[in-house]
């Protein structure tokens, strides 16, 4: 799965994270993604962004998915190549000899990862202690801190993990974790143990449980969500907020009704409890002030809830699985006879859904349409493709890892973007208007067409792809027509993938087939600026396609497609205004009906496009025109719209409201 945790304890992987792979490039891939967001953002209306319900904390699987399938992978004992505490790049090593103990008190910090091995055992006491990388505890180590704080800040969210492998132990005690306000990882694998007692953790926890470990929580604030999976034993008790995913593999069943989290005495479910068909693991929860519920079915699993509230359900798509979803929305009740997935059954009967989460990996191939999730991540050799979606970030984020191609046209987020691994991540003809865009590991992300609010980011060996044209959606025939956009890749520091080499720009008659130069080869990246100027001259009026080409070094291309209408010469020396004290159009914003009024001018044409340019009201108006009139938007989605009003002499006035 994503990261695979095991193997990132070996140092000589850890080293090789820095180099990406041989070059490789889904050219084909995406091409037909973004013809086809192209497409589909001609034929339908812009995706509405409905107003979910802020819900805090934000849950997200990422990490356990990463390690979940791989952590029987036979790890060589590390203990043989440790020769001392420290192997001079700032990694740190306790173990290197028999019954090896380090104890630390007061302020201390250590500027990279911790391996605590071989019966080695770290111990902190009143300390505060600055750890900037991952802490493994494997091979019987043990690491105990008591009245301390561990400060292990965060570059970007999910950074940092805590993990036990291999009979390793952890008891953190009477103190404070502190992952410097981003979301964080516990990972306990095979048959370790953590052991929670009177902890203050200031960020949200995801632990993933991996084989028969044990994870044990008494008095703690908001330990954040448990993955329950395998023969793990999960113990939580006197705490304020818990989120509990109950994993059903294949074949596996849960019939199942949960109680009301809210003030929870008791809890238990065991492989012996009614209604529960081949689970292993052991859970019980006593004294919680919330305990949320949420469940992790996969394809051919047997899954039916009645009168419950969930939290989140977080599909798991596996193996060779190619099925297509839709329909799902968060914040739904359910009460229905059949299964809400054609790959599994999953039934709610009076049950409500909070956030869906969908997790396609291995080597299936999955198509998601017309749903509100909370998270979609896309990792293995998966291939997923998202049409008209939007994800609320209410489970997480939207990423895609490993090998993994995820393919989103025509969508909207109001979550974090994110490219991982060595995934290939496309958001084609999207709107990000909550939330960054950003590439981690040895990634690639690409942004076409797309608006975001904040500038993207490359982190370690990523690159970013940004391909955007923002031309106006009319303009005039022999005129010259600026056409603003981006054209750049970011590059990691780390990166040695692609780097940026040239643009170019065609336009064609909106399905006439033949391409036609705008310009040639522009060897300069733009971000935000002019692209170029297009002279229309010799051109007849008429719908136009302009394509904007983005090369690399190696010739691999993307490409970001956009209309523009060109009015005909009879409007020549038309001016252009952005405003007119003769013309009031009221009331901004609205939700039903926009009105036009004019003192003198006549209105002869009245255009409204949406925020990716698209033409989603148009009226041409008698001879001569008319001086008032009303619009009815109440079908509109909510969003930001452009008004063109043009009047009998030959002006075209410009504005904007909002459809609330």
């Amino acid at each position: 799965m994503r990261l695979i945790i095991l193997l990132i304890l070996l140092p000589f992987y850890l080293s090789a994270q820095t180099t990406a792979p041989a070059h490789r490039f889904p050219q084909q891939e995406i091409n037909q993604a973004l013809e086809q967001a192209f497409q589909l953002s001609q034929t339908s209306d812009i995706i509405s962004q409905p107003t979910t319900a802020s819900i805090t904390p934000k849950s997200n699987l990422n990490q356990f998915l990463k390690s979940y399938r791989n952590y029987r992978v036979a790890v060589p004992k590390i203990h043989s190549n440790i020769h001392s505490r420290s192997n001079g790049n700032d990694t740190l090593y306790i173990g290197a000899t028999g019954n090896d103990t380090l104890l630390v008190t007061g302020t201390w910090q250590n500027s990279g990862p911790i391996y605590v091995v071989n019966k080695g055992v770290l111990i902190f006491n009143n300390a505060y202690a600055t750890i900037l990388g991952n802490v493994y505890v494997l091979d019987s180590g043990q690491l105990i801190a008591n009245h301390s704080t561990l400060y292990i800040p965060q570059q970007y969210f999910y950074q940092r993990s805590l993990v036990t492998a291999q009979g390793g132990s952890v008891l953190l005690k009477d103190g404070t974790m502190n992952f410097g306000g981003l979301t964080h990882n516990f990972l306990l694998i095979d048959s370790s143990s953590i052991t929670v007692q009177n902890v203050h953790f200031t960020d949200w926890t995801t632990t993933g449980t991996v084989g028969h470990p044990k994870f044990s929580i008494d008095t703690c604030n908001v330990i954040g969500e448990i993955i329950l999976s395998d023969s793990s034993t999960v113990s939580v008790k006197n705490t304020d907020t818990v989120l509990l995913w109950h994993h059903i593999p294949k074949n596996d069943g849960l019939i199942w009704t949960f109680p009301n989290g809210v003030n929870l005495t008791h809890y238990s479910l065991t492989p012996a409890s009614l209604g529960v068909t081949g689970l292993k693991y052991n859970v019980e929860a006593d004294n919680c002030k919330l305990a949320w519920w949420a469940l992790m079915p996969e394809d051919g699993s047997d899954v039916q809830i009645s009168n419950s509230s969930l939290r989140a359900i977080g599909a798991w798509f596996t193996g060779n699985d190619s099925t297509n979803v839709s329909g799902l929305a968060d914040n739904s009740s359910y009460k229905s006879p059949g299964s809400l997935m054609n790959d599994r059954t999953l039934i709610l009967d009076t049950t409500s859904v909070t956030t869906w989460s969908l997790y396609p990996m291995d080597k299936t191939k999955i198509t998601i349409s017309s749903c509100i999730a909370g998270e979609i991540g896309s990792e293995n050799s998966a291939h997923t493709t998202c049409n008209s979606t939007f994800v609320d970030g209410s489970g997480g984020y939207f990423w895609a890892t490993d090998t993994s191609l995820q393919i989103a046209g025509f969508g909207a987020f109001t979550c974090n973007v994110r490219s991982e691994g060595v995934g290939f991540e496309i958001a084609d003809y999207c709107s990000i208007t909550n939330g960054a865009a950003t590439g981690i590991d040895n990634s690639i992300l690409f942004l076409i067409q797309s608006s975001v609010l904040q500038q993207p980011i490359a982190y370690d060996g990523s690159d970013v792809w940004v391909a955007q044209i923002s031309a106006p959606s009319t303009s005039y025939v022999n005129d010259s027509v600026p056409i603003p956009g981006s054209a750049y890749i970011l590059r990691g520091p780390q990166s040695v993938w692609m780097s940026f080499d040239h643009y170019k720009l065609y336009y064609q008659v909106s399905g006439a087939g033949a391409w036609t130069s705008i310009t040639g080869n522009i060897t300069s990246p733009v971000n935000q600026g002019n692209l170029t100027t297009w002279n229309t001259n010799g051109l007849a009026a008429g719908n136009y396609s302009v394509i904007l080409t983005l090369y690399d070094n190696y010739n691999d291309s993307v490409n970001a497609f956009s209309t523009i209408t060109l009015l005909p010469s009879s409007l020549e020396g038309i001016q252009h205004i952005s405003n007119n004290e003769q013309i009031s159009v009221f009331p901004n914003p609205t939700s039903n009906q926009l009105t036009i009024m004019s003192k003198q001018l006549s209105i002869i044409g009245i255009a409204i496009n949406n925020l990716l340019g698209q033409r989603v009201f148009t009226k041409t108006e008698p001879v001569g025109g008319i001086t008032n009139d009303k619009i009815d938007v109440s079908e509109l989605p909510a969003g930001i719209y452009f008004y063109e009003l043009t009047t009998n002499n030959s002006q075209v006035v410009k504005g904007k409201f909002v459809k609330e």
